[in-house]
């Protein structure tokens, strides 16, 4: 977007507290700094621009910003802080907490890394302050949280409660009864007993046994005693001790294995005390399963808990281990992961972890045969009873023992059903894993699998959107980079899009490009006509549809004096507005027509030179003899030099061999020329001849096979002057071996003849070395081919200074200045200077200005790929707007769209409109217009609402941009969107509101009446009332919380059937007695035909949705009204109907009953209250099986429920 706007005023006037900075670990430059982070801080934007973020803030979060900066650099992902506490001056120089949100994104330049990290800051102290005050102030939130895990508690063990509830309740009902009946019948006991089933036994005050009955006689055989012997000193000791007190002592012994319940008689005044015992091991048993199984319960509840806020595998592996050795108390719980048919340990918890030092576990073999091996091999469950008895556990029997491990369970973790790592728990008790504690920890590994595969399809989908994303900004990368130019004309004929090559070419001078009306652009481009032309092929094209092609097309051009060529097409394209553009592609050929004119005239030059040359030039075609050997050649073609330096013309010669033209030629000629033609190599030579009585310098090659060409010169004079010269080179080169440039001599063929010692050493050669090379040799390859035309150059007499890369012996490169000329003999000469130092420096200069435009161009990206919908004002007026790409998403407009609502009437928006407090705000009302004006505009929240019904809740921020005298000329516009917030605290309050009501009373209920039953002086009975009130009220709560967790499990996708074959009436029977004994003040009926068939279904489900439809039907019904669930067959399903005499419901009402959180708001008095879940829940169950749910009702008459199961050949029809 290139609008002429100074982005660091639109930084500085931006209505954040916040920073850019360098991605350059660990410095992180700070490049820009917004006005709100200053005022906060308390810094001074000269001060910190430019410098190290740490060197500013050194007393900041130090490794946590640190951290936090390179998770933003590495993942390319916001990264966010949370919430901090800072104690700042205020504007009167008071110290005053406030509280900071800080987060770091990133911002992806056009290559599509990190360009920058943008440092935010929100301040958060109202909102902090407010919670914090809400906090203190609602005690009852705190409870919320209490009871909540008090309720998942209650539930937990309400499960298994409710199973066991009855026989539990009767069996320990009878223990109690049995316990008093021992104590009251011990005096009686005692008169018989050795008629006493129990063991009796009597011990004198020094500890002696001084009797036992028979039963008593395994007690005696583990303590190692009998008649007559004393006891142990502990025995002895609880003996006299119980003696001295003189009161009765009720006392717990294991012994084997078993467990007795002793109560031990003194009889002071005989010296002596009875013990009666009492074997409680099965009630032990009893009670410790019912633990164990509360505590898996729990670690379910909890593990659930995790995988809801955890997106993390390796976090999920370790709080998963840590839950269940918290919470399960079990010694090791470990996860491994399958890795090269290993088992790996990935995550472990638990006082034995040493135990799997130097221990390994293979998916196949012997170290696969324990339970964790054969769990991945087989993909189910596998139990290890017991270390000391499994043979399978042999390999790791002693260790285990040495760390009091007793029993072990393995359970497969599945991704896409496939088991890729194991859960592994461990016991310290043998048989620690019964079908029942299997069973949930099955449940648990398949909630973690569930995990699993959620986890992995978010890391494809991330890794595929990565992958989408790099491959559009390789193709925009490629377009922008293309050689050729493309630009859109959308149907409004304004340029919609246009690639890089073509803004900074073709469309230098139409800015902005993007959004420039075309016909415009084309006036400014071409005169007048050719402008016409152009914008009727654009035109043809848009409304025929028909392509246009010109192979040629060359024009001066309007804005700069200067003849352009361009080959270019068009076609007509579809928009994503729905109409129609036309795309065009087009390549500048002017370089191309000046290069074909170039070398047009060069060879034109080349022409010339030849004929015009000093050196004779010939081309010859060699004769063989016989045998192969070169004997003649024949003359082709020859220059007219060659007459003059032989005295041979064209006529003489030409078609002709040389022994017919000079019979007495020496065989050196020919036997040389023959080489050359024959194998290709060159010669250069000098050679004197006697035919024409002169000596020649000749450079020979093969232009093909059996040809040969000469370049030859006359050198007689120079031969007869070469003594003279001799000295003078002597002079010549004392100066020469003095100067610190190269000095170079090279004869007119590029051989170099002389060099100076300065000179060899810049290319790393001995002067020697250098002088059996040629310039060719020394110049770097893409040099060569100015050589020619710079010879040429020297020829006609020129003397040449240019820049030249050269390259040395050991194959660098360096550039250097040649001044070169030709001498008067026809040698080239050349004086080269080494200029890298001073290119550095210009390329420094060049990297610098560079920089200075990359940074321009990473501002402008920054402004665009911002997260913050930010509009620019043109003009004082706000007559023309546009916006970033998130403002133009904001205001659902294309990109260099109108938006500004003060345009003129052909352009300005008509989709939206602005509004405070239920009024339309005027021109001079909106915070854009304002800050256009010169107003600095802070927090002005307005609504925006649109034609569609859309509205938005914003806040507006304007800052103006002046111009060079001070007067606003536009100005900067921000925009945040608190839309969600406002509705996200509005939902909170309702949500929190609700459920703190509904959970407020039989929390204070189950309070009350634990609280109570604790009080002294509480009678049994009145205590047993004030625990069923308990249990009542739990289940309550438990009912409230089962429906939102079936609700989260629905929307998180986690809901699991376990369906079993089961008689629905028995379920609807259970739950209506149940419910009866809750409601004494209506009816209950449980009317189901006998012999229904049995269905497929989760027995816990069904019993949710009937106990859910039958409080519905309670809650709305009058005091004495009849609720009846009743049942028939219809079709292939089983149908299931609750009705109640209550009121009826409206059919407005029906239409919003299965949402959630929805309750019609005239409940009976005294009914069961609830959260407005339970019907949501009744869908989401009913649908789960397969089955419909709906209500027929009438005003005044009552409502039917009905809700159907499928029926299937597995039914039990």
């Amino acid at each position: 977007m290139s609008t002429g706007i100074d982005f660091q005023t639109l930084f500085n006037t931006a209505p954040g507290r916040f920073l850019v900075l360098a991605p350059d670990d660990p410095k992180f430059t700070i490049l820009a700094v917004t006005d709100k982070f200053l005022a906060a801080t308390q810094a001074k934007r000269e001060e910190i621009v430019g410098k190290g973020f740490f060197e500013v803030f050194p007393s900041g979060p130090g490794n946590n910003l640190t951290a936090s900066f390179q998770r933003v650099i590495g993942l390319r992902l916001l990264d966010s802080l949370g919430i901090t506490e800072h104690v700042l001056t205020d504007g009167k120089g008071q110290l005053e907490n406030r509280y900071w949100d800080t987060t770091n994104s990133p911002i992806i330049g056009a290559d599509g890394e990190v360009a920058a990290i943008m440092h935010r800051v929100e301040d958060v102290t109202k909102w902090e302050i407010q919670r914090r005050k809400l906090a203190e102030q609602e005690s009852a939130t705190v409870a919320l949280k209490d009871a909540r895990r008090a309720a998942l508690n209650l539930m937990e063990d309400a499960i298994d409660a409710r199973r066991q509830a009855e026989e539990l309740n009767v069996k320990l009902t009878k223990e109690i009864q049995e316990h008093q009946a021992a104590e009251s019948e011990i005096i009686a006991l005692s008169r018989f007993p050795m008629e006493n089933p129990n063991p009796v036994m009597r011990v004198t005050a020094d500890g002696i046994l001084e009797y036992a009955n028979s039963a008593s006689s395994y007690i005696l055989s583990y303590w190692g005693v009998s008649r007559g012997e004393p006891l142990s000193g502990e025995i002895s000791a609880i003996i006299a001790e119980t003696l001295g007190a003189g009161t009765h002592k009720q006392i717990e012994f294991e012994c084997g294995g078993h467990v007795y319940d002793f109560v031990l008689a003194p009889m002071v005044e005989e010296g002596y005390v009875n013990l009666y015992a009492r074997e409680i091991t099965e009630r032990k048993r009893a009670e410790a399963r019912i633990r164990r199984l509360t505590e898996i319960h729990s670690i379910l509840s909890k593990v659930n808990e995790t995988i809801v806020r955890t997106s993390d595998k390796q976090v999920l592996f370790d709080e998963v281990c840590r839950i269940v050795n918290e919470d399960g108390h079990y010694p090791l719980v470990w996860i491994g992961a399958v890795i090269e048919e290993k088992i790996i340990p990935v995550s472990l918890s638990g006082s034995a972890r040493e135990y799997l030092n130097d221990i390994r576990v293979e998916v196949h073999g012997a170290l696969g045969k324990g339970p964790t091996g054969t769990s991945i091999r087989e993909n189910h469950p596998v139990v290890n009873v017991n270390f000391d008895s499994n043979p399978a556990m042999s390999l790791w029997r002693a260790k285990a023992q040495k760390y009091g491990l007793r029993s072990s369970a393995a359970f497969p973790l599945r991704l896409d059903g496939n088991p890729i790592a194991v859960l592994t728990v461990y016991a310290s008790e043998p048989d620690a894993f019964d079908p029942e504690a299997t069973e949930l920890f099955e449940s648990l590994s398949a909630d973690l699998s569930y995990a699993l595969d959620t986890i992995s399809a978010a890391s494809v989908r991330i890794r595929a959107e990565e992958a989408l994303r790099k491959n559009q900004d390789v193709f925009v990368n490629l377009i922008d980079g293309a050689p050729f130019g493309v630009y859109v004309v959308d149907s409004q004929f304004h340029i919609a899009q246009m690639n890089q090559s073509a803004q900074n070419r073709a469309f230098k001078n139409v800015r902005p490009v993007i959004g420039h009306d075309f016909n415009d652009a084309m006036r400014t481009l071409w005169p007048e006509r050719v402008a016409a032309e152009i914008i009727s092929h654009f035109r043809n094209t848009l409304e025929t549809g028909e392509t246009y092609f010109a192979p040629r097309f060359s024009q001066m051009r309007n804005d700069v004096e200067v003849v352009e060529s361009y080959e270019w097409e068009l076609h007509r394209i579809s928009l994503a507005d729905g109409q129609y553009g036309v795309i065009c592609y087009y390549f500048d050929s002017t370089e191309f027509r000046q290069v074909q004119d170039i070398l047009r005239q060069s060879e034109e030059k080349y022409r010339g030179l030849f004929r015009s040359m000093s050196e004779g030039f010939a081309l010859h075609e060699i004769i063989l003899d016989p045998t192969g050997k070169p004997s003649d050649y024949r003359f082709l073609e020859v220059n007219e030099a060659f007459a003059r330096l032989t005295g041979l013309t064209p006529s003489q010669i030409m078609g002709r061999t040389i022994r017919e033209v000079m019979p007495d030629i020496e065989d050196f000629w020919i036997d040389t020329y023959g080489k050359v033609a024959l194998t290709g190599q060159p010669a250069r030579f000098e050679n004197f001849s006697g035919p024409l009585g002169k000596w020649y310098e000749v450079y020979a090659y093969s232009p093909e096979l059996n040809h040969f060409a000469v370049i030859f010169s006359d050198f007689t004079q120079r031969k007869q002057s070469e003594q003279a010269l001799q000295q003078s080179e002597i002079r010549y080169r004392n100066l020469v071996e003095q100067t610190v440039d190269g000095i170079f001599v090279a004869d007119a063929q590029g051989h170099y003849i002389d060099v100076n010692t300065a000179g060899a050493a810049m290319f790393g050669y001995s002067p020697e070395e250098l002088c059996s090379l040629t310039l060719v040799d020394l110049l770097a390859p893409d040099e060569v081919q100015r050589l020619p035309y710079q010879l040429s150059s020297l020829a006609g007499g020129s003397i040449l200074r240019n820049e030249w890369r050269f390259r040395r012996k050991d194959g660098t490169t360096f550039t250097g200045e040649l001044v070169g000329r030709q001498l008067p003999d026809g040698r080239l000469q050349g004086i080269l200077r080494d200029t890298t130092e001073r290119r550095a420096a210009e390329e420094q200069l060049l990297q610098s200005q560079a920089r200075e435009r990359r940074r321009a161009e990473e501002l402008a990206t920054m402004i665009d790929v911002v997260p913050l919908p930010i509009i620019i004002v043109h003009d004082r007026e706000a007559k023309h707007m546009t916006g970033n790409r998130t403002a133009n998403e904001l205001l659902n407009v294309p990109r260099e769209s109108e938006i500004s609502l003060s345009a003129p009437e052909k352009t300005k928006p008509r989709h939206y409109k602005a509004l405070k407090d239920g009024r339309e705000l005027g021109l001079d009302e909106l915070p854009a217009q304002r800050a256009a004006r010169g107003e600095t505009v802070r927090d002005f929240e307005f609504t925006l609402a649109f034609n569609d019904g859309t509205e938005l809740q914003l806040l507006g921020y304007g800052s103006p941009i002046f111009d060079e005298h001070g007067n606003p000329r536009g100005a900067i516009h921000a925009l945040v969107d608190i839309t969600e917030h406002k509705k996200a605290e509005r939902i909170k309050d309702e949500f929190i509101g609700m459920i703190s009501h509904e959970l407020k009373t039989p929390i204070t209920v189950v309070i009350g009446a634990l609280s109570t039953a604790t009080m002294p002086g509480i009678s049994e009975k009145v205590k047993a009332d004030l625990y069923l009130d308990a249990v009542n009220h739990a289940d309550i709560l438990a009912s409230i919380v089962d429906n939102l967790l079936e609700l989260s499990r629905h929307q998180n996708r986690r809901l699991e059937l376990r369906k079993k074959l089961i008689d629905a009436g028995d379920v609807a029977c259970k739950v209506t007695v149940s419910l009866k004994r809750k409601s004494d003040l209506h009816v209950l009926k449980c009317d189901f035909p006998e012999r229904l068939p049995k269905i497929q279904a989760d027995t816990l489900r069904l019993e949710r949705i009937i106990n859910n439809l039958v409080e519905n039907a309670i809650k709305y019904s009058p005091a004495g009204g009849e609720v009846r669930v009743f049942a028939d067959i219809q079709d292939n399903f089983l149908r299931i109907g609750v009705s109640d005499q209550g009121i009826g419901i409206s059919e407005e009402n029906m239409n919003r009953l299965f949402q959630p959180f929805q309750r019609l708001g005239f409940e009976v008095k005294g009914a069961i209250q609830g959260t407005g879940l339970g019907l949501r829940v009744c869908r989401i169950l009913t649908e789960a099986h397969g089955g419909k749910i709906w209500v027929e009702s009438e005003l005044g008459k009552g409502s039917t429920f009905y809700f159907t199961l499928p029926l299937n050949e597995h039914t039990g029809k």
